[in-house]
């Protein structure tokens, strides 16, 4: 009887470890799981909360705010090194996943636009119709209606560089970024990476011109000593709203911070000397290609400049 109990006693934990195991590779896999977009809203309690429940640890806390922020900005990129965006976009074919990839790699190694697959595999219009149908399934409405478009005022004649600098090729998804930063800045207001981060290079990600504007002028109330946000601020009023006066104002409040660099101090001048909008399109870029480090960033601006020295040179 005994050795009958312990019998059962034995094929009860090992049913118990079984099912264990069963239910750990179950979590296992579904965290495996690659998906591109996820419509959840980011469940967080306000700034001003976590700010108060930080306890001293503000930095601690912003720090894991801004690692938040960046992981779900760069799982909804869409990018051709981005294996979140490519498993979506090709439901997971590891084959075409890896051509696109290498087709990539080569067409940027040799300076060459995408003009055909590698070895026959995934081709451009492939690619570009998979992307589109992708796209037009998460489309929303109010998408396009938030995408700034090209003011009259601005000097924006040739359509490449209207490409350049309008194309918001992620837009619609990635705007939980915005309620994270501006979480992220109020738990720590004096942390300038995220402001200029979302401000910035998340807008020329997602067109989300004020969200863009509304975290750079918190910035710039938060941290009056530094020049980066009314430099910054100065280009989005007059790239994406045409305003030169507002540009103006901020680059003369630019150049009176101590470490402004030389390029702001010459844009103020050549702004307030009414110099060709295709020279002052040059220095501006040219100071934001100078002050990142972000591979996309630095692409999108060289493009732009390469077209504005061929419009030149016709």
């Amino acid at each position: 009887m005994a050795g009958l109990l312990r019998k059962s006693c034995g094929a009860a934990l090992l049913a118990a470890l079984a099912l264990s195991i069963h239910i750990s590779q179950k979590n296992l896999d579904s965290g495996r799981r690659i998906e591109f977009i996820n419509r959840s809203a980011v469940f967080l309690p306000r700034g001003n909360v976590l700010r108060a429940l930080s306890m001293g640890y503000r930095g601690i806390v912003a720090d894991w705010l801004w690692i938040k922020s960046v992981l779900y900005f760069g799982r909804r990129v869409m990018d051709a090194d981005n294996p979140y965006y490519l498993y979506a976009l090709y439901e997971g074919d590891q084959e075409k996943i890896q051509a696109a990839r290498e087709h990539h790699e080569a067409s940027h190694k040799h300076g060459q636009a995408h003009s055909a697959g590698p070895h026959g595999h995934v081709h451009d219009h492939e690619h570009i119709e998979r992307e589109k149908a992708y796209l037009s399934s998460l489309k929303r409405p109010e998408m396009d209606r938030t995408v700034p478009v090209p003011p009259d005022s601005v000097f924006l004649l040739d359509e490449n560089l209207k490409h350049s600098l309008f194309r918001f090729k992620n837009r619609g998804l990635i705007d939980g970024v915005y309620p994270l930063l501006d979480r992220v800045t109020t738990v720590d207001p004096h942390f300038v990476h995220p402001y200029i981060f979302g401000g910035v290079y998340a807008m020329f990600e997602t067109g989300r011109l004020q969200e863009s504007l509304d975290l750079l002028e918190k910035g710039r109330r938060h941290n009056k000593d530094r020049w980066e946000f009314p430099f910054y601020l100065g280009w989005l009023y007059w790239m994406y709203k045409g305003e030169m006066q507002k540009t103006h104002e901020y680059l003369v409040e630019a150049v009176q911070k101590r470490d402004c660099p030389k390029y702001v101090m010459a844009l103020m001048a050549g702004l307030t000397r009414n110099m060709r909008q295709s020279d002052f399109t040059r220095l501006y870029l040219e100071g934001l290609l100078e002050s990142t480090s972000d591979p996309h960033v630095i692409e999108s601006l060289q493009g732009a400049l390469e077209q504005l020295r061929a419009m030149d040179s016709r």
